[in-house]
């Protein structure tokens, strides 16, 4: 079945679609939860550039880990700055999708306000790099970030 874009936050079935007419073919998850499952690739900043082996356990006890020690729940909705392309945001759409919340991932234009963006979305967690609380901080202060329109 094909979405396409309604009015507001909704969207709406194109009839025209044969995708819904045609049978599912879903295989059985593997049973090795210890396979390679996802190659993470480091620069190199830190030492040499190596290549990182995670499985289904290393993901999902990462993503539980962090939900548990943060309080994320199936309620939070988590916004990356990252995009899925990347570590980070990688990790913050397993950690979402394991609890059952929400994820919003970073695509705003420049010049667009960032804290609007967070309220209007309704994000209880933020992903990004550890200096990105205290740099949003320090613009809202400065007025970096426009208001909104509304």
């Amino acid at each position: 079945m094909r979405l396409s874009a309604g009015k507001g936050r909704h969207a709406k079935r194109d009839r025209r679609s044969k995708i819904a007419d045609q049978p599912l073919s879903c295989q059985p998850a593997p049973q090795d939860a210890n396979r390679v499952l996802y190659l993470a690739f480091t620069s190199g900043t830190t030492g040499l550039p190596k290549g990182v082996m995670h499985s289904d356990n290393t993901l999902l006890a990462n993503a539980r880990a962090l939900s548990r020690d943060w309080s994320i729940s199936n309620s939070s909705v988590v916004y990356s700055m990252s995009p899925l392309s990347h570590n980070l945001g990688f990790g913050a759409m397993i950690m979402a999708l394991a609890i059952g919340g929400e994820i919003v991932i970073h695509d705003l234009p420049r010049r667009t306000s960032l804290v609007d963006r967070l309220v209007d979305t309704g994000t209880t967690f933020l992903v990004g790099y550890r200096r990105m609380p205290s740099i949003c901080w320090q613009r809202s202060r400065r007025g970096a970030f426009p208001a909104s329109a509304s």
